[in-house]
């Protein structure tokens, strides 16, 4: 079975397992047919379906049988007589020998010609394997490498760097028919998301680009191509968010959304000039509802009680602080994810909105406009709302507003940057609020930072020194026997380290703690909270060194930050 007939078998049971719907699979269809693309491939580039559930489920469907890790080659299997280039335009890969048989990985389950192919070179029967389209891709990069970059300068020069995706045949076209910036930067994304990087930095050097990525808060150098690739790199990047490629003396920010496993993700672009051309930063940002499980991020128990408190008041100032980069707005993202669930009217001002929701009404701050958090926050008291998202409080604008708003019976969440939980207090006064205003609406504060979390697999627990449990002193559980390391594996790429939790301090309001705001020694604050059992950050951090959950080396680097 081929052509038509073949896409729609291949539709209707990913639309019978519930993995697109009808309307997805016509769309797939049409885009298929005209660009001549697989249908697995057109589901990837429209990320309309998981590639790994795509191929579970086309597996079962037409009796083919998955290829699995072990079947991997770690070099590229020969097969005379077939070039790279029909292998890449086939999307089939050698994976070695099983008796006489060719072993053979293929994304289209019911493409028969490049499967005979290689049984023809191969003078031997060709078993197939079915592959994902992101497994096909990472395994084709790492066995064949890309095109060679040199050889198509002339020609990338020669032809537009990659054209606006103006429907969906065009879009699913240029990714086959790509530049070799386009192939480049395609890569890139997918190997970023595939290594779970929050941000990728391209940065032109005078004999190279450098490309780095940031994996748990860590900067890594992953590859460096040739210095004529900068200018096209950037012209690619900037069209995808519809940014002025033209100019190249300006900083410009853009804003993206790109296909990964089959999944989207919403990417934040930023470009600035350089020395040797433009410097682009780029803010991955995963549409993944595990990102937004409040229980999921790594806070303790206390803490998340004091969370689901808040989630249940319908008035108040909540405050999320610490410094740039320890995650407060996922934290307030995952606290909308439970409101939503509550019937209620939801108004956010955010800069820049980096997780969107359907049904909660979103704002990007536009100073060029005249809308700051200021004037957005006045707007939103008159659309009636039960919930309000303030990105960030910066000045005493925004502060008073916040509260204001609080007083009169909306409940606020907020971001404030502060060093530490009670420390909050202090900063709304020194930011103009008065301070029987803070002790009146200031809800609760939780103070909060990310450590690197050890890598499950090879993590290996000893007996600390007495030295080690010196460091920790005070703030070490009574019953830390033991202390994990992890020396790297396959699993976290070597690093010992994947993923991040967030750890925390944070306080709510009684009358007790608001008569302590009222006195302007803050130390009134910080003794009443000792005395009610607060537990401060560092001994939330020596929680999670306890439970094998992080390391020493990362409780000493919060230590000293």
């Amino acid at each position: 079975m081929t052509g038509a007939r073949a896409t729609r078998s291949a539709s209707a049971a990913l639309v019978a397992a519930g993995l697109i719907d009808e309307a997805a699979a016509r769309r797939a269809e049409g885009a298929a047919r005209a660009s001549g693309a697989p249908l697995v491939a057109v589901l990837h580039q429209l990320a309309l379906a998981d590639d790994n559930l795509v191929a579970q489920t086309l597996a079962a469907h037409f009796s083919v049988p998955r290829a699995m890790p072990a079947d991997m080659p770690a070099l590229a299997v020969e097969v005379p007589g077939l070039s790279v280039n029909f292998l890449r335009r086939k999307r089939v890969l050698p994976l070695g020998w099983s008796g006489k048989s060719l072993i053979v990985g293929v994304v289209d389950p019911e493409d028969s010609e490049g499967l005979a192919a290689l049984s023809f070179s191969a003078a031997c029967a060709a078993e197939p394997r079915l592959l994902s389209y992101s497994e096909w891709t990472d395994a084709f990069a790492r066995l064949y490498g890309a095109e060679d970059i040199a050889s198509a300068q002339a020609a990338s020069q020669a032809r537009s760097i990659a054209a606006p995706w103006a429907d969906d045949t065009d879009r699913v076209r240029d990714s086959a028919d790509a530049a070799p910036a386009v192939r480049l930067v395609d890569a890139l994304l997918e190997r970023a998301i595939n290594d779970g990087a929050s941000d990728i930095h391209i940065e032109p050097l005078p004999d190279r680009v450098r490309i780095r990525l940031r994996i748990d808060g860590d900067l890594r150098i992953v590859q460096e191509e040739p210095a004529f690739l900068a200018a096209p790199i950037a012209a690619r990047i900037k069209i995808l968010a519809d940014m002025d490629v033209a100019n190249r003396r300006a900083p410009q920010d853009g804003r993206t959304s790109l296909a990964a496993k089959g999944r989207p993700v919403d990417v934040r672009i930023s470009s600035v000039p350089s020395t040797y051309g433009e410097t682009i930063a780029l803010r991955l940002l995963r549409r993944d509802p595990a990102l937004l499980d409040l229980a999921g991020l790594g806070f303790s128990t206390p803490l998340l009680a004091l969370f689901q408190h808040v989630l249940s008041l319908r008035r108040g100032l909540f405050l999320v602080t610490g410094p740039t980069g320890s995650g407060k707005t996922t934290t307030l993202y995952a606290m909308l994810e439970r409101l939503r669930a509550h019937n209620l009217k939801i108004l956010s001002i955010e800069d820049p909105v980096e997780y969107f929701f359907s049904d909660i009404t979103q704002t990007q701050v536009n100073e060029d406009a005249g809308l700051s958090f200021a004037t957005a926050l006045r707007s939103f008291l008159r659309q009636d709302p039960d919930v309000i998202l303030v990105g960030e409080i910066r000045d005493a604008e925004t502060a008073r507003i916040a509260v204001q708003a609080a007083l009169t019976g909306h409940l606020v969440l907020a971001t404030l940057h502060t060093v530490d939980a009670p420390g909050a207090v202090a900063r709304l006064v020194d930011m103009g609020v008065d301070r029987y205003l803070v002790s009146a609406t200031l809800a609760g504060v939780v103070s909060q930072r990310l450590v690197r979390k050890l890598c499950t697999q090879c993590k290996r627990g000893r007996t600390p020194s007495a030295a080690e449990l010196a460091l920790i002193g005070e703030q070490a559980p009574d019953a830390m026997r033991q202390i994990y390391e992890a020396p790297g594996c396959a699993k976290c790429r070597d690093k010992g380290y994947l993923g991040r939790l967030a750890i925390g301090e944070g306080f709510l309001n009684s009358e007790a703690v608001s008569e302590a705001m009222l006195d302007p020694n803050a130390a009134a604050l910080q003794r009443l909270l000792a005395r009610a059992g607060y537990v401060p950050l560092m001994a939330d951090a020596a929680r999670l060194v306890a439970a094998g959950e992080t390391s020493l080396a990362e409780f000493r680097a919060l230590s000293v930050a």
